[in-house]
């Protein structure tokens, strides 16, 4: 008995590790290169949009705050406002912004972890993980206001 316990705490113990490694390197490629950030035409727009909700939108009226995707339909309809609006509230400076939003992803790599380990094992929970937070187009979107 004492032999697994021993087992179970130094396998915790790896995946303990690994959650950090994941996460370190998650923060180090999303809070460096600040050069990188777009911040181009979509961006603005949609920063914009939220930032005249925020100073004269209400409930009632939040629909009139949404934007039409490519396809001519409202995807997120006013819930991409409620989304945005406390780090358009935070900070204005597309730099700080995107940071911030980077930061609050953290958030997606811990529940692709979580369902890898419910549904399957702690070795899919830290692949996948790792998938996602090296994953190339997760990293531009994952530093940006957009409407997906």
């Amino acid at each position: 008995m004492e032999g697994t316990s021993r087992m179970d705490t130094k396998r915790n113990l790896i995946f303990a590790i690994s959650v950090a490694v994941i996460i370190t390197i998650y923060l180090l490629s999303r809070l460096t290169f600040p050069e990188t950030i777009e911040f181009a035409y979509d961006q603005p727009k949609t920063a914009n949009i939220i930032i005249n909700f925020i100073k004269d939108g209400t409930y009632l009226t939040s629909q009139n705050y949404t934007q039409e995707t490519i396809g001519g339909v409202v995807a997120w309809g006013p819930s991409l406002n409620y989304i945005f609006a406390p780090f358009l509230m935070l900070s204005k400076d597309p730099i700080f912004l995107s940071q911030l939003i980077s930061i609050f992803n953290i958030l997606s790599i811990f529940v692709v972890m979580l369902i890898g380990y419910l549904f399957y094992n702690k070795r899919v929970a830290i692949i996948s993980g790792l998938t996602l937070a090296t994953i190339p187009l997760w990293f531009i979107f994952s530093r940006m206001i957009y409407q997906p």
